[in-house]
């Protein structure tokens, strides 16, 4: 079984949440087909579809919306770990 790619997952996290590869692609500073390409191989690496196209958004498809739950949690963990290793807060785990 492949690891999660979690610059796919990133990118995933972020398009659905905007709703537009446009708005992360300048969030971000990197072209639209490369995000668009992230998410094709990531959507092919599980052998899922979590997008459909909704005129100019993006939706997300019912195990598309698990997904970003899952992904919600982990870069909000990864916020608090990256604040943790700076110093800014002490926590007991």
């Amino acid at each position: 079984m492949t690891p999660v790619n979690f610059n796919q997952l990133y990118y995933f996290y972020l398009v659905a949440k905007e709703g537009s590869i446009a708005r992360v692609s300048e969030q971000l500073h990197v072209t639209a087909q490369t995000i668009s390409g992230q998410l094709a191989a990531l959507e092919h690496s599980t052998g899922n579809v979590l997008f459909v196209r909704s005129g100019k958004r993006w939706a997300l498809t019912e195990l598309g919306r698990v997904t970003y739950r899952y992904a919600e949690e982990i870069f909000q963990l990864g916020n608090e770990l990256r604040m943790v290793l700076r110093g800014h807060i002490v926590t007991g785990k």
